[in-house]
């Protein structure tokens, strides 16, 4: 399968190779090589601010704190399940979709769905969808101010 925008030519190839020929020789039971999503390079980028996948991340995340109100008037459990819950499935999510960008078809060889749309996209959307739903139940009706405390609010006590 060929990757789309990939700019890795033969001399990146060979290092690539090189690298991982090096890895399995120094580790020859197996060991756990860790790519894709459990990678220090896509944990890092979503991380570290200076990146594009980690503003696009807090992008999402600010819009969705100042939809319940502002951070300020989060819940603990609200907190929680931000931080917990929404934020590594918007991770998973974002990398799957960035993977996706760079395919020439989201088929494999045998007419089928690639792997991680036909298990891990529709699982992990499922669950973002079911943990936003549980966070909106959770903010409740925003309390509005009496007319007594609006007018000593906003016009002072009377004298």
């Amino acid at each position: 399968m060929t990757v789309k925008g990939c700019k890795s030519g033969p001399k990146v190839r060979k290092a690539g190779a090189q690298n991982l020929a090096k890895w399995q020789a120094d580790h020859p039971s197996g060991g756990r090589l860790q790519h894709g999503a459990y990678s220090l390079m896509v944990k890092g980028r979503y991380l570290d601010g200076r990146y594009r996948e980690a503003k696009r991340l807090n992008a999402v995340m600010d819009s969705l704190v100042e939809g319940l109100g502002g951070a300020s008037h989060l819940t603990p459990n609200q907190s929680l399940l931000l931080t917990s819950g929404i934020r590594p499935k918007l991770i998973t999510l974002m990398c799957i979709s960035d993977y996706l960008d760079k395919q020439d078809t989201l088929l494999d060889e045998g007419g089928n769905l690639l792997a991680c749309l036909s298990k891990n996209y529709i699982s992990f959307s499922n669950a973002l969808r079911l943990d936003l739903l549980a966070l909106t139940q959770m903010a409740g009706k925003p309390k509005l101010p009496d007319l007594d405390g609006y007018l000593k609010k906003h016009y002072g006590a009377k004298k």
